[in-house]
């Protein structure tokens, strides 16, 4: 009788040992992923720890998401350990690159939950010191403007301007200026009135190009190159100027609608090689009712930074208009530098304001337009979206149209440039908790099978 008390508890304890031993059942994660507000990029990873040891991870395949809510195996995996959960239920905390996500959440066995993992505050600054700057002033040497009715008259006088002045036509050239302009040529209502001293038209429009400005980046971008040139309905008053910096990356804000610009047309930004912001001071662009009607905006790359980017067909120039919206504006190489570097322009129809010269990817990742050779190198700025490097291919240029996008779409958030939500899904039963069988089960059964016998 106590030899079969003593083996039903032996058998006993090792039933609940073996029980102890059963390791907890994975917890699965899905969700949204930004950084500052913008969605992480592919190739990107999340890693979760537990008492600061890895206990799963996931690459991004897509822009700011994370995981799939309908196709378990697919998300982030989070596999405690018996130690884990030797002091109960322990925080899991997440990280994206090697930036800590705000979102820490208790560990709980055999669960799947949705949880959108952000970091803010990644020690960006908002404002990106320039690189370069100019001032193009308005009050240049021996221009004097009267008003005659409803027209504008320009007398240009010529012992006094610093500029080299021809006429041909109905158009007034002048050529090195001064005052941070390269160029001015006043189109007038008909052939100008020339003097011995002076030169004088009514005016019907003007041309105004900037002097060059300048700034060395890096070793791939090389050395930026930018000019404006501007239409004006008049000459605007001798108070008003146009001051422009370089910088090398765009501020947050910037940043996030750049991105969200390039990801409505189907890419991704590989590179920003500059940022070119102009500040307006008593003149304004026409659709704010001042006399700027357009802009055309040259930015000048080294050719191993195009290389970098895919070829020619990958370069665009964004503008972020002054209310914040962001649009992709038509690009062309247009020639070379003395220096050798490509020279981009792009049409600005409703003005001036801010614009960024960037390389996009195509959609999914991979390489693009032909143009310089076949380099391999990624840029060595830190404003990569793209983690994969790019071999030029022969490809179409880039289209200003956002394709179709057969992805299922997502929502925009009302008000928050860059940011996308996940589309919603119906939440996932939750996997049943029932802990596994252990495989000594049988053997204590027909322990305790054969003590009954016995009996």
């Amino acid at each position: 009788m106590k030899s079969r008390i003593l083996i039903f508890l032996l058998l006993f304890s090792i039933f609940i040992g073996a029980a102890s031993a059963i390791p907890p059942l994975p917890a699965e994660f899905y969700g949204s992923v930004t950084i500052d507000g913008i969605g992480a990029a592919p190739g990107t990873v999340i890693t979760a720890k537990v008492n600061f040891n890895e206990r799963g991870s996931f690459t991004l395949t897509e822009y700011g998401v994370y995981g799939e809510t309908g196709i378990a195996g697919s998300r982030l995996v989070v596999q405690a350990t018996e130690d884990d959960m030797a002091s109960g239920n322990p925080l899991v905390t997440f990280w994206i690159g090697e930036l800590k996500a705000d979102q820490e959440v208790p560990f709980e066995s055999g669960t799947t939950k949705e949880l959108d993992l952000t970091v803010s505050g990644s020690g960006e600054p908002e404002d990106q010191p320039p690189v370069a700057s100019g001032e193009s002033s308005f009050d240049a040497g021996g221009i004097q403007v009267q008003d005659i009715g409803n027209a504008q008259q320009m007398t240009i006088n010529l012992q006094e301007t610093n500029a080299i002045v021809t006429t041909e036509g109905n158009s007034i050239l002048m050529q090195n200026v001064g005052n941070g302009w390269e160029q001015i040529t006043v189109r007038t209502n008909g052939t100008p009135t020339e003097g011995a001293q002076s030169i004088t038209g009514i005016v019907t429009g003007i041309t105004a190009t900037t002097t060059p400005l300048t700034a060395s980046i890096d070793g791939t971008v090389g050395t930026a190159h930018s000019e404006i040139e501007i239409d004006l309905g008049n000459m605007p008053p001798s108070d008003a100027k146009i001051a422009s910096t370089l910088t090398k990356e765009p501020d947050a804000n910037a940043r996030s609608a750049f991105l969200l610009t390039a990801q409505q047309s189907g890419h991704g930004i590989l590179d920003v090689a500059y940022v070119l912001n102009i500040q307006k001071t008593n003149v304004a662009n026409a659709g704010d009712g001042g006399l700027i009607q357009s802009a055309k905006i040259r930015m000048a790359v080294s050719p191993a930074w195009v290389t970098a980017m895919g070829g020619v067909n990958r370069v665009v120039i964004m503008r972020r208009a002054d209310d914040g919206s962001t649009t992709s504006l038509t690009t062309t190489m247009i020639g070379t530098s003395n220096a050798g570097d490509f020279i981009f322009e792009a049409n600005s129809p409703v003005g001036l304001s801010s614009f960024a010269l960037m390389g996009l990817s195509v959609p999914g990742g991979g390489g693009s337009s032909g143009g310089g050779g076949g380099s391999s190198s990624t840029p060595s700025s830190a404003f990569v979206y793209e983690t994969q490097p790019v071999t030029p291919t022969p490809t179409e240029p880039v289209s200003t149209q956002a394709p179709v996008d057969e992805r299922p779409s997502q929502e925009v958030i009302p008000g928050v440039s860059g940011q996308t939500a996940a589309p919603t899904q119906p939440a996932e039963p939750t996997p049943p908790s029932n802990l596994p069988l252990s495989p000594l089960i049988p053997i204590i059964a027909l322990g305790l099978l054969f003590l009954v016998r016995r009996r």
